[in-house]
């Protein structure tokens, strides 16, 4: 019913507020998107085509805009590093790699806990996908559940650390989650081109560090170590053996992996964007033979693809009706309110996030809401990554499993008897305040890079 009514009361009202006729029917159909979100009537790819389809056929933008985001920077860098991980998971690297950290950690709790966050980070920056990582992580964790006789305390300390490994860095990094190439899509060119992957990495850097000093003293407190659990070292060194030598594919995915990295790092003297370097290195791949056609099929999250590509050429379609316009100067006094008092609306909007997670799920809401704030933050004059980085930020934090896809998927994996629930609640509430602290912490060293 909402998702019915919502698009003529949505373009009744805009239009009685002095919006362009096109602007009035594009908030219309994110009416009728956003309402189908919320209620989570389809799967997520099908509410951004039809927004997209809806815009072409009334007229409020033409195509090459509509669909400008199937050929932007982000769509390709996304498929690349998604063609990468695939290779990784498929050729068995992932595997090998979890087994040489185990056989190469110290015995001891702290050493193993550490392995799980540190594989996860690892992971992030080339598997995009929360859940894609939590499925590489799964069999490690279940690995280390067994060698510690699955005591509900360290389950719990295990869980935490898979959790941390998976979503800790997940807006540190450009390509750690969809959405991060989602907000990419929506800054302005000024601050896509100020903000691609390495100098992002940078700005973002101080923050993430304090989430990861905020884990180990979150470990501490609510896991306090206990006797070291069984090493189990010949039962890997036997799983180590059964791989052999590294495979072709393997080697093809490494070699993929340390070229991105190098070319990532040596951007500012070879001047090759990272997405078209991403994708390259992925063509190489596929010329090769390293990658098949139902390599690609199955293990590329095309719907993923589908959503973003459908999603990022809302920027632009704002700015060519006036919305974005028409929403600063409807609510210029929450842009006010932005630029004189930061700290105040960042705790404020790190609040309103918390409830809002509560509802809605985190893609949803995230783009919701930048939607609504990066115009405005444009039209005060605040910087909008750090708006966008804010939001990515909170609205990965959760306090119960039903916010979490990565969570519940690992808590279907593993039995409920393998952890302790409420110690682990303790640790989600602890890392959603440590968020917003990392975010306050972070001014002073946003305000010496000149981002605010």
């Amino acid at each position: 019913l909402t998702a019915c009514a919502a698009p003529p009361l949505a373009w009744w009202w805009c239009a009685g507020q002095g919006a362009s006729e096109a602007g009035a029917v594009f908030i219309g159909i994110l009416a009728a998107t956003a309402a189908m979100w919320i209620f989570n009537l389809v799967p997520a790819f099908a509410p951004a085509l039809f927004a997209l389809l809806a815009v072409v056929l009334f007229d409020v933008a033409p195509v090459s805009t509509a669909a400008a985001g199937f050929a932007s920077n982000g769509f390709f860098m996304l498929l690349s590093v998604f063609a990468v991980g695939a290779l990784m998971t498929l050729s068995g690297l992932t595997t090998r790699i979890s087994l040489r950290l185990l056989r190469s950690a110290p015995a001891g709790q702290g050493w193993r806990r550490a392995c799980l966050l540190l594989y996860g980070l690892a992971l992030t920056p080339v598997m995009p996908s929360q859940l894609a990582r939590g499925a590489i992580v799964s069999p490690f964790l279940g690995t280390l559940l067994e060698q510690d006789g699955r005591r509900p305390h360290e389950g719990a300390a295990l869980f935490a650390s898979a959790i941390a490994g998976i979503s800790l860095a997940a807006a540190v990094f450009l390509t750690g989650k969809p959405a991060n190439l989602v907000v990419f899509g929506l800054f302005d060119s000024q601050t896509q081109f100020a903000f691609d992957w390495l100098p992002w990495l940078c700005a973002a850097s101080f923050s993430g560090a304090l989430l990861l000093l905020a884990h180990w003293l979150a470990m501490r407190l609510l896991f306090p170590a206990t006797e070291a659990p069984a090493a189990g070292d010949r039962l890997l060194r036997l799983q180590a053996e059964a791989l052999g030598p590294l495979s072709r594919k393997e080697r093809g995915a490494l070699a993929a992996i340390t070229l991105i990295l190098l070319g990532t790092l040596s951007q500012p003297y070879h001047q090759v964007d990272v997405p078209w370097l991403s994708l390259a290195i992925l063509v190489v791949l596929l010329l090769f033979g390293a990658l098949r056609r139902e390599d690609l099929n199955q293990r590329v999250d095309w719907s993923v693809l589908i959503f973003i590509g459908s999603i990022i050429a809302w920027a632009p379609i704002m700015h060519q009706t006036g919305i974005d316009r028409q929403i600063a100067a409807s609510l210029a006094w929450v842009g006010a309110f932005m630029k004189a008092s930061l700290p105040a609306f960042l705790a404020l909007l790190c609040a309103a996030i918390v409830l809002i997670r509560l509802a809605l799920p985190e893609l949803v809401a995230e783009v919701l809401l930048l939607t609504l704030l990066l115009p405005l933050a444009a039209a005060a004059g605040v910087s909008q990554w750090l708006i966008g980085y804010a939001v990515l930020t909170m609205c990965e934090a959760y306090q119960f499993a039903y916010q979490s896809p990565y969570q519940l998927y690992l808590e279907s994996q593993h039995p409920d008897g393998a952890f302790d629930r409420a110690r682990l609640l303790r640790y989600n509430l602890a890392m959603t305040l440590a968020r917003a602290l990392a975010i306050f912490a972070s001014l002073p060293f946003w305000s010496l890079r000149n981002i605010l």
